[in-house]
């Protein structure tokens, strides 16, 4: 069975919202459980500026600062020399406010802070600076978590946490060789003792270290190096993997049991989450990504009419030991504004299609990501697509639409494919309002912006009674032809275009009687009405094109 069978159809609109996330802002690290050890002694820009990363400031070899950065300064017993060097860096790089602990004269610091208009936040001594990184980086949105976090913190293990949260249903944990907690997820997932345990002290409880060590979980996990269903007295059953970096285990991930039982098809996202981990602990090069790059490299041979959709087919069933797929699907993605053009490689976009469909890759082909997916039915197909959107979205920095094709078990014309899905997504682009859409709940509207392209060769096709509309510049005429739009959108039924218009019914049905005087047309006459149609919907599309262009 494909993983999306399992997990696509329990993803709702929290995981969505999750990856599209607001950014965080600094009077986050304020609210939250385990966040209490902090207080503001400086905020004269106000507690709502973004924090998009974290850094650790060494005033010996200093990390470059960046905009919105917090800078954790961590020297100890810093002077007030020491506490106006970094607040004035922090002031010229933009950062969000600098974080301290174990300063000699607050007082002298809170007035620098004011006069340089950076924020100064204040730990409590008791409070260790691995946990002071932790907690603050726990405040970046799953959007934002992959972005560099400075020495001695590895960045994004948050952000993946929160996604296999979001692919599994369950809460997620990231812990370290010594079972010391490095990062996790709960998605308002239920939690037991256990777990809420390792959350607070940032560190596997006493009772459970012991037990995992004499039950031989602990060495069967060290030694064997594979998952394991562990299930430890009055807790949740978890699935637990080793994060496996050379011929060492650096760490684990946990998954514990939420609303449904853990099974096998649960494995293949537990193992590709220790992979990632170990990739971001230790800096080694990630498990898979050569795969990427190969099943990359295949998808855009296939979509050029170059390669078999077989041999990749095969390969795919290999990486995901074995299922067979019957119905395939492509869907493509694309900036909303055409200025924009997408430059990245395979490996990027494969791997984020791999962690949120096993059976998934993905390539990109003349400014547009092309994914390549197991059909599981429109709901279920429409729901991913709109994971990976959202995903692509945050990670590439711009707004995308997404065009779902048709399935099918045999790629005959893959080119005529492209062409489609190029034109859908041109079509979606256009002001829709839409962000995803089927190729055939778009055909209507691809014809039109297909007439529309043979009009700008022809003009005289689509020149006529709406001239006196098109030729004058006004405001009143924009109206009109505004107003025709929302008459034909809802089906000629002024009370339901008046609405969707904003506008009473009585003042759309005037303007319809004047625009029919001026142009000299009759909307009850058919063939009138269906030439008007016509005639309004391609000067829109035309239109929309000259302001994108």
């Amino acid at each position: 069975m494909s993983l999306v069978d399992e997990r696509t159809r329990h993803v709702d609109e929290q995981v969505t919202s999750l990856l599209i996330a607001e950014p965080a802002r600094l009077r986050d690290l304020l609210s939250g459980s385990g966040r209490r050890g902090f207080h503001f002694a400086a905020a004269p820009r106000g507690l709502d500026r973004e924090v998009r990363g974290v850094t650790i400031w060494d005033p010996l070899t200093p990390d470059p600062l960046r905009t919105g950065d917090l800078v954790l300064a961590t020297t100890p017993g810093m002077s007030p020399e020491m506490v106006g060097r970094v607040l004035g860096e922090a002031e010229s790089a933009g950062a969000s406010g600098v974080l301290v602990k174990g300063i000699e004269d607050l007082a002298a610091a809170r007035a620098v802070a004011e006069r340089a208009g950076v924020a100064l936040v204040v730990a409590d001594d008791e409070l260790c600076w691995d946990d002071i990184c932790l907690m603050a980086r726990s405040v970046i949105p799953a959007a934002r978590a992959g972005r560099s976090a400075g020495a001695g913190w590895s960045g994004g293990l948050f952000e993946l946490a929160e996604t296999a949260a979001a692919l599994l249903c369950a809460p997620v944990e990231i812990a370290d060789a010594e079972l010391r907690v490095l990062a996790f997820a709960n998605l308002d997932h239920p939690v037991d003792r256990l777990r809420t345990e390792s959350i607070m002290s940032r560190r596997t409880p006493e009772y459970a270290r012991a037990w995992l060590a004499a039950s031989g979980v602990l060495g069967r996990l060290r030694y064997g190096r594979r998952p394991e269903l562990v299930s430890l007295p009055d807790t949740a059953p978890r699935l637990v993997a080793p994060v496996v970096v050379r011929d060492a285990v650096v760490g684990y991930v946990s998954v514990a049991q939420a609303d449904r039982p853990l099974g096998s098809a649960d494995l293949p996202v537990v193992v590709d989450l220790a992979h990632a981990v170990a990739s971001r602990m230790m800096n080694a090069p990630e498990p898979g990504r050569h795969e990427d790059l190969v099943l990359g490299d295949l998808f855009r041979g296939v979509l050029l009419g170059r390669g078999a959709l077989d041999v990749l087919v095969e390969r795919l069933a290999e990486r995901t030991r074995g299922t067979v797929v019957g119905d395939w699907c492509v869907a493509g993605f694309a900036p909303r504004s055409r200025r924009e053009v997408l430059d990245q490689n395979d490996s990027v976009v494969a791997s984020c299609a791999r962690l949120l469909c096993g059976g998934a890759t993905a390539t990109v082909l003349d400014g547009r990501v092309m994914v390549l997916l197991p059909y599981t039915g429109t709901a279920e197909v429409g729901r991913l697509v709109e994971l990976l959107r959202s995903r692509y979205s945050a990670q590439l920095g711009t707004q995308l639409v997404a065009c779902i094709g048709e399935p099918f078990r045999t790629l005959r014309e893959p080119m005529t494919l492209v062409r489609r899905m190029s034109r859908g997504l041109a079509v979606l682009g256009a002001g829709s309002g839409v962000e995803v859409s089927t190729l055939a709940e778009l055909r209507p509207r691809m014809l039109i912006a297909e007439l529309g392209e043979v009009a700008l060769h022809y003009p005289s096709l689509v020149r006529g009674v709406l001239d006196v509309l098109r030729d004058t510049d006004s405001v009143r005429n924009r109206e009109y032809l505004d107003s025709l739009l929302g008459y034909f959108d809802a089906g000629c039924d002024v009370s339901e275009a008046a609405k969707r218009l904003g506008i009473h019914r009585n003042t759309l049905y005037y303007r319809l009687r004047r625009v029919e005087t001026l142009c000299g047309f009759e909307l009850d006459n058919p063939m009138d009405r269906f030439t008007v149609e016509l005639q309004v919907r391609v000067h829109f599309i035309t239109a929309t094109r000259a302001q994108l262009l």
